[in-house]
């Protein structure tokens, strides 16, 4: 496994973890919601999506050639 293998599985959890929270979602956000839920859902949306961005470009600038990279077959369209 190694480094490789648990950094793999890491981000595998992280996308169901992710499909989880969409799923859950339709049940949290509603019109009646107090503003200061909704604020707090924002801001840990913003951070995710800020950590997800770095991690995009941290990898795309230890690895500038994508050739060979295996095929996206986990389903996620």
């Amino acid at each position: 496994e190694g480094p490789e293998g648990g950094w793999l599985k890491d981000i595998t959890i992280v996308c169901h973890i992710l499909k989880r929270l969409l799923k859950g979602l339709e049940d949290i956000v509603h019109a009646e919601q107090e503003p200061f839920r909704r604020r707090q859902r924002q801001i840990w949306i913003t951070k995710a999506e800020r950590l997800l961005q770095e991690l995009k470009e941290r990898a795309g600038r230890k690895c500038d050639d994508n050739s060979g990279m295996p095929r996206d077959d986990s389903g996620d369209d």
